[in-house]
């Protein structure tokens, strides 16, 4: 298929999503207007053109570039479904024997790793939905592009709707699941965030909506949700179970202290029946493992962006003691003197917000409404845990800014819950771009 044809078959998708966005009434009756979702989808759809840009003319290894590389891997696999369909199911359901290895496996770049440490290898779903959107799309790589974007845009709404059913605030929630540049510019190709932003929005607002009422359409989304987080990212989603059953308890209790001790032996219990099910499970080992397989393959590659970074010993006092300074790597990196791309600007931009609001925060405090609280609490195990492990493993500058966005929305949605708006200066308040935010939202 010629580029031309491509891009107008592109386009005319494109069309049919803004129809979509504008008409459906599962849009039309969020609390946010369809306008403002276009604005929304049109900002991820620029991010998508300047991503591809970027990696077609900047970074012009296309074996190692990220946008493609899940795309060409998956056309592999897509042009064993057309020829060999039967290889391609096989490859599907999770059949590896020589035959597939030498045929289709060992020509893809990432459906091996050299490391794994036992864990879910996240390259592959990737790579295997890719390959059924290539059967679809025949082989047109813009169509898999704004597949992804508006699969991550669903993310970004339903995690939108959950913070305005929180809060109230139609400005916070918009912003802080719209406006934040790296989550809504990662999120915007044929990359793992896209998919990832998308199964933790669903995921969250399946959590939230079975805490008021249950229903199996929304039990099956939250399946959906988790099923996606654990075959994606799964260091995801073990920092973000641990809060959700205090979050999900505290909503369903009313009680915080009922939810707390009722958490804590629901824990106990799933930690034994783990013990009981893989023994051999050490979760020690394989953080300390996949930070020394970080740092060898940072040296190995010679990473522009990498950090001094000791490395862990096999015990729990090396952990313990290392967190706060990883903490401060992941709140703070990258500095001014540490740009290597201007892909840092995004992060260096959205740390100087995140800074900006704690003084706005108190200055103009707000206290949090009761289901708020029970959110910020939320928010702030799992952007802690998750923050924890990124930064007790990842010494690359460029993959830590990436791995940390997932809880980007739900810190700046916390600081953002803390101002009261009501308070800001009338001068701010009355200025003609504000007041085309509350007229257009």
């Amino acid at each position: 298929m010629i580029l031309g044809v491509k891009l107008l078959i592109a386009l005319l998708f494109l069309w049919g999503v803004y129809r979509f966005i504008g008409n459906a009434s599962f849009f039309k009756k969020s609390p946010f207007s369809t306008s403002s979702l276009k604005f929304a989808f049109s900002l991820k759809v620029l991010a998508g053109v300047i991503l591809f840009l970027i990696y077609t003319f900047y970074y012009t290894d296309r074996q190692t570039a990220d946008v493609f590389k899940y795309y060409d891997d998956g056309e592999i696999l897509g042009n064993a479904a057309i020829k060999h369909p039967v290889d391609f199911i096989k490859i599907m359901v999770g059949v590896e024997d020589q035959f597939l290895k030498d045929q289709y496996l060992n020509k893809m770049h990432y459906w091996f790793r050299p490391y794994d440490h036992g864990l879910r290898n996240d390259n592959r779903i990737v790579i295997r939905i890719n390959a059924v959107l290539h059967i679809l799309s025949f082989g047109n790589y813009f169509l898999h592009a704004l597949i992804f974007i508006f699969l991550s845009f669903l993310g970004l709404f339903s995690l939108a709707k959950l913070f305005y059913a929180i809060s109230g605030s139609k400005i916070k929630a918009f912003a802080a699941s719209f406006l934040i540049p790296s989550v809504f510019f990662w999120s915007s190709g044929v990359l793992k965030e896209a998919l990832l932003i998308f199964a933790l929005g669903i995921f969250c607002w399946a959590v939230y909506k079975l805490a008021i009422a249950f229903s199996w359409s929304t039990l099956c989304l939250f399946v959906v949700g988790f099923c996606l987080l654990a075959s994606l990212k799964i260091y995801v989603l073990f920092a973000l179970l641990p809060a959700t059953l205090l979050w999900f308890l505290w909503m369903k209790f009313h009680h915080f202290w009922k939810a707390f001790f009722t958490f804590l032996i629901g824990g106990a219990l799933v930690y034994f029946v783990a013990l009981v099910i893989h023994p051999s499970f050490d979760f020690i080992s394989l953080l300390v493992g996949k930070q020394h397989d970080f740092i060898t393959l940072a040296k190995t590659f010679h990473a522009g962006s990498a950090i001094q970074m000791d490395y862990l010993e096999n015990n729990s006092w090396s952990i313990l003691k290392a967190i706060p300074l990883a903490l401060f790597h992941v709140f703070t990196l990258p500095w001014f003197s540490q740009v290597k791309s201007p892909l840092y600007l995004f992060s260096i931009f959205e740390n100087l917000i995140f800074f900006s609001l704690i003084p706005l925060s108190i200055f103009y405090f707000e206290k949090p409404n009761k289901s708020s609280i029970k959110f910020i609490v939320f928010s702030i195990i799992f952007i802690l845990t998750l923050f924890t492990i990124i930064g007790l493993t990842t010494p690359v500058i460029g993959a830590l800014v990436r791995y940390k966005m997932p809880a980007l929305p739900f810190l700046f949605f916390g600081l953002l819950s803390f101002i009261n708006f009501n308070l800001i200066p009338v001068k701010i308040k009355n200025h003609n771009f504000i007041k085309w935010i509350n007229t257009h939202l």
